[in-house]
């Protein structure tokens, strides 16, 4: 009986931290992972194959995070390295990403790829999980965005 009590505390123990686990991982969290080199191969092709974007990915840290079994990433599509604009700006949500340079921000899931944007729309992530990549895309551009907020501002 002492066994049996035993085992079924443990497994409770378990049990609540694969609970808490999948909580603080939840499709609600967005997390970093570490992408292999296969799947930043595959996310590229999709990213052409799917959005038929060329991109240029050449960055120390292109990945986001991944959020409700999305994997976020930016790019610059080669066509905006060519013909730019004076930075870059896309709205999702009612969230304005802004950035010095123009870029994509593209979802990649289930082997599918697509923008931020389209994502989305297709329902693969919600306004709050659009808030989370916000704040995200705004700590890797703190400095930049703050510059903009103050020349708003004069």
């Amino acid at each position: 009986m002492k066994k049996f009590i035993t085992l079924f505390i443990l497994l409770a123990i378990v049990l609540s931290l694969l609970a808490g686990y999948q909580l603080f991982r939840g499709p609600n969290a967005l997390y970093q992972e570490t992408l292999s080199d296969e799947l930043k191969t595959d996310i590229r092709y999709r990213i052409l194959m799917d959005c038929d974007d060329l991109i240029y990915w050449d960055r120390d840290d292109p990945y986001y995070g991944t959020i409700n079994g999305c994997i976020i990433v930016r790019a610059i599509p080669y066509k905006q390295m060519f013909f730019p604009e004076d930075h870059g700006h896309i709205e999702i949500a009612g969230y304005n990403f802004e950035t010095p340079e123009p870029i994509g921000l593209y979802a990649y899931r289930d082997d599918e790829a697509c923008e931020l944007k389209e994502a989305y729309e297709k329902g693969w992530l919600t306004k709050k999980h659009i808030e989370k990549i916000y704040k995200k895309h705004n700590e890797i551009y703190a400095d930049w965005v703050k510059a903009l907020e103050e020349m708003n501002n004069n």
